[in-house]
């Protein structure tokens, strides 16, 4: 993690220099987010949202951030908006059945893990079972 670790002060510069810049704000989010510094990497990934809401790297950056940090419930919102984004994404349909799995909510979680499950059946499908 030490090369993430390095670049933060980078991305940090980037975004101050120029808050209005999706990429700075979702590299600064990774590099926070892949130091193991999950709740950090939250103020990042909103501001990239906020720039622009469909962006689906700041939803699912704000959807892991969360999770990672244990905020379930706020997870939810975040992966919700990543799988309207893109309805066959795996990290999203993962993602979001996890947090409702950390929410109790096993019940609602499956069905969005049965849905990864689909689409990871269909890539390998696609892919020739790779």
């Amino acid at each position: 993690s030490g090369r993430h670790e390095e670049a933060v002060p980078a991305y940090r510069a980037a975004a101050a220099l120029d808050p209005g810049s999706l990429d700075a704000h979702l590299g600064l989010g990774a590099s926070l987010s892949m130091s193991g510094l999950h709740e950090e990497a939250v103020p990042a990934y909103r501001a990239a949202a906020a720039l622009d809401p469909g962006s689906l790297g700041a939803q699912l950056g704000l959807g892991a951030s969360f999770s990672m940090s244990g905020l379930y419930e706020e997870a939810v919102p975040a992966y919700r908006a990543a799988a309207a984004l893109d309805p066959g994404s795996l990290i999203a349909n993962e993602g979001l059945g996890l947090a409702l799995d950390g929410m109790g909510r096993h019940a609602e979680g499956s069905e969005f893990h049965n849905r990864a499950a689909d689409i990871r059946m269909a890539r390998e499908r696609r892919h020739g079972g790779v």
